[in-house]
C-alpha cells in the first residue's frame, strides 16, 4: 500500500466531510480504491468500492462517538453512568428485551431501514434479538444480531448495496445534524 496518492492521477475523486475534516474516496483502477486525506494520505486501501464505502462509514461513527464523547455529559435517568459513554452509539433508543414482541422488532427494521431490509424467523435467545436479514436484492444473513442492524445501522457486508449505504449515510447526516 503506498502512503500517498497523487488526487489528479485517480480516475474518480468523491468528497465528505466528517467530524469537520475532508476526507475523499478515490478511484485508481477498477479494482483499486482508496480513502485519503484531504492532502492524499492514504488511510485505507481496497480491492471493491463498497469496502471502502464501509471504511467512511466507521469514519462517520468513529466522529460521532468523539463528539458525543466531547460533549459535557450528565447522568443518565436513574443512574450515574454519563449518557453517551458507550462506545457504540444507538442512533433510535429503541429497547430490547424479552418484554418486547417479535413484531415490534420488525417495525423498528421498517422505520429504520424503510423497507430496504427485512426480517424473518426473528427470535429472542434469552440475551438478544436474532433473525434472519434480506435486503431487496435477495442476499440474506442468517441469525443475525438484530440490534445491531437496527439501532447502530451497522449492515452485514453480505447485504450492503449502494442504495442502503445511501440511506445509511443520509439517516446518519440527518441524526448528527439534529444533535
Amino acid at each position: 500500500m503506498t502512503d500517498t496518492i497523487k488526487l489528479t492521477d485517480m480516475l474518480y475523486t468523491s468528497s465528505f466531510k466528517i467530524g469537520g475534516k475532508e476526507f475523499l474516496l478515490c478511484k485508481q483502477t477498477s479494482h483499486k480504491w482508496h480513502v485519503t486525506d484531504s492532502k492524499g494520505v492514504v488511510l485505507h486501501t481496497s480491492k471493491t468500492k463498497g469496502s471502502s464505502m464501509m471504511k467512511l462509514d466507521r469514519l462517520i461513527e468513529d466522529a460521532k462517538a468523539a463528539t458525543v464523547k466531547s460533549k459535557k455529559t450528565t447522568p443518565a435517568k436513574g443512574g450515574s453512568k454519563p449518557a453517551g459513554s458507550g462506545v457504540a452509539v444507538n442512533y433510535f433508543g429503541f429497547s430490547y428485551g424479552s418484554k418486547i414482541s417479535a413484531s415490534a422488532v420488525k417495525g423498528y427494521c421498517k422505520e429504520v431501514w424503510g423497507g430496504l431490509l427485512t426480517l424473518s424467523n426473528v427470535e429472542f435467545d434469552s440475551h438478544y434479538w436474532r433473525g434472519t436479514v434480506r435486503n431487496k436484492d435477495g442476499a440474506t444473513v442468517e441469525n443475525a444480531r438484530l440490534d445491531y442492524v437496527i439501532s447502530y445501522m451497522r449492515c452485514p457486508a453480505k447485504l450492503q448495496t449502494e442504495i442502503i449505504q445511501k440511506h445509511r449515510r443520509a439517516v446518519v447526516e440527518k441524526l448528527q445534524g439534529a444533535s
